[in-house]
């Protein structure tokens, strides 16, 4: 990836393209410590993913609670033998659960005054997770639908933002893919 390689087209890839795209990011600490330069990676997106979710808790905890909220979050993810295992070797976790976080935690804002611009950008990076590993497309359609059905609480039209960040960042993702090597990307991802 790092040498303009494209997945699908040019090697086979069993994982979404965002994974090898952020991972070529890595190019330069791999190329330098090897294998523990990628685990240094994921190790530090693993972290950002565990200070995301101690966000998240933090903004949906009552006042009062909020601190003990975050600190509990941030403790049960970071410090998890199997979590800190699987944000530690170059696997799709740490980084889906980087995106997945902060799709999560844009979503707090929805109510509010840009709630519109929140939800697209939940959408982006919730689609981000999808190309990272396809599992986490799961989130996609049971956000859009508790959107709709909170509509009166929310933003009336975050439903509609979001809707539109996720088709918008799939065609830009996964189209290009598709339409390179239609076979290889089928095979690769489905």
């Amino acid at each position: 990836m790092a040498d303009g390689q494209v997945p699908y087209r040019d090697f086979a890839f069993t994982q979404g393209p965002v994974m090898a795209y952020g991972y070529a990011l890595a190019s330069p600490l791999v190329q330098r410590w090897g294998v523990a330069g990628g685990r240094l990676f994921t190790a530090v997106l693993g972290l950002c993913a565990a200070a995301l979710a101690a966000w998240l808790a933090w903004r949906l905890a009552p006042p009062g609670t909020r601190r003990g909220a975050a600190l509990l979050a941030f403790m049960f993810i970071a410090l998890n033998v199997y979590q800190s295992h699987f944000t530690t070797v170059v696997k799709t976790y740490a980084l889906g659960s980087l995106l997945l976080a902060g799709g999560f935690l844009l979503l707090t804002w929805v109510g509010g005054r840009r709630g519109g611009l929140a939800a697209f950008l939940s959408a982006v990076l919730l689609v981000l997770a999808t190309g990272t590993r396809v599992s986490a497309g799961a989130a996609l359609p049971v956000t859009f639908f508790c959107l709709i059905w909170q509509r009166r609480r929310a933003a009336s039209f975050a439903w509609l933002w979001f809707g539109a960040g996720a088709g918008l960042t799939a065609l830009a993702l996964f189209g290009p893919l598709f339409l390179a090597a239609p076979e290889g990307f089928l095979f690769g991802l489905v």
